[in-house]
């Protein structure tokens, strides 16, 4: 304990009451130090969940008009995003990511076609080709007689539609009841 001279306080008030002044404003202090620390802990720490549940990324927007002129056959073009590959019949088939569907002769792994299907995700075998979603829609090449590669038929509108890839929630501006009508997601981009 630190001893006070008697020269430091005031002449006219007393030695305890004094004391007793500094130990009240000291408190007082510190307790608005501490309520200041505890409240910007606290706001520094909170979930700004207006922000952090939709999603950061962009998607690309197609009209049904023009979603429901694909898939169609396509000649032959360099990949930009595989994602999976499915033998089946002895074709290669090969997923480029939201673009379409590469194939390719087993034999000499020649590419054959572009199976053109924006928005294509996954794609699942069958006995004798694949289906593949097209945004909300399913799809089915196969073989049809001789050709190597054919459209076989689609299902329309039996899927939801693309979720963002971070699997966060689709923005307000983006949801189906509040964008353009008749657009489904092909992409997102970020």
């Amino acid at each position: 304990m630190v001893a006070v001279s008697k020269s430091s306080t005031p002449r006219n008030k007393p030695l305890l009451l004094y004391f007793e002044n500094e130990y009240f404003r000291l408190m007082r202090n510190r307790g608005l130090s501490s309520l200041l620390l505890a409240t910007l802990l606290v706001v520094s720490c909170a979930k700004v969940s207006d922000y952090d549940q939709y999603s950061a990324y962009y998607p690309d927007l197609m009209e049904h008009k023009y979603l429901r002129e694909f898939p169609f056959i396509g000649f032959p073009r360099n990949s930009t995003h595989e994602t999976q590959m499915e033998l089946v019949n002895g074709v290669l088939y090969i997923m480029d990511a939201y673009d379409g569907i590469h194939a390719l002769r087993n034999t000499d792994k020649r590419k054959v076609y572009f199976l053109i299907a924006p928005g294509c995700t996954q794609m699942t075998p069958y006995s004798s080709g694949i289906v593949s979603d097209r945004t909300v829609d399913l799809i089915t090449f196969g073989k049809k007689g001789n050709q190597t590669v054919d459209f076989v038929g689609q299902q329309l509108d039996v899927l939801d539609e693309l979720a963002p890839p971070d699997g966060k929630e689709i923005p307000p501006i983006f949801q189906r009841q509040n964008r353009q009508k008749n657009t489904e997601i092909i992409r997102w981009e970020k």
